[in-house]
């Protein structure tokens, strides 16, 4: 699946994208505010066994993002996805070098619209790091709303840490 935005194009990711994705992630402005499963991942090798498998999995949506014009992958964003309930759990990471120049933007509204349009979701959730004030700006500006603080919810790198809990509702949702 390939969905194409103003500066970005986020796609499935291929086999080959993990080389890059591995690469994105090992910069310390990106693992420190990723979650845990993705940070532990040790090598190209495990990086492409996890792409593989969220491909794979119909409960969850991965995307590469990849800037229009280089065609270079700059990051990574997805859903993990409760049929049931109608909603999904959103993440994603944009590698430091285009931080603050809309491409975020543009990849989220990519994801967002594609959860509420095509999978009729009726809600998006995510973990910020208490933190990680950049993304949580982020996603406010997204229209995601602060629902609450799970306290020590996640153990990462020895530690267990607090993170913000955002919610977006599609009747709020403004494209």
């Amino acid at each position: 699946m390939k969905l194409i935005g103003k500066k970005v194009i986020i796609r499935s990711p291929k086999p080959s994208d993990a080389k890059q994705v591995f690469e994105n992630n090992k910069q310390p402005e990106i693992s420190k505010n990723m979650g845990s499963r993705i940070d532990n991942l040790k090598s190209v090798k495990e990086t492409k066994a996890w792409l593989m498998r969220g491909k794979k999995d119909k409960l969850r949506r991965g995307f590469v993002v990849i800037d229009k014009k280089t065609k270079k992958i700059i990051g990574t964003c997805g859903l993990k996805l409760d049929d049931k309930n109608k909603f999904a759990t959103a993440g994603w990471s944009i590698i430091k070098e285009y931080w603050g120049k809309n491409y975020s933007i543009d990849a989220l509204h990519l994801l967002i619209n594609f959860a509420f349009k095509k999978l009729k979701l009726n809600r998006i959730e995510a973990d910020v790091y208490t933190f990680n004030h950049r993304s949580l700006n982020f996603a406010k500006k997204l229209g995601f709303k602060v629902e609450g603080l799970a306290r020590k919810k996640w153990f990462k790198r020895g530690k267990f840490l607090d993170a913000y809990m955002l919610g977006l509702l599609r009747k709020e949702w403004k494209e």
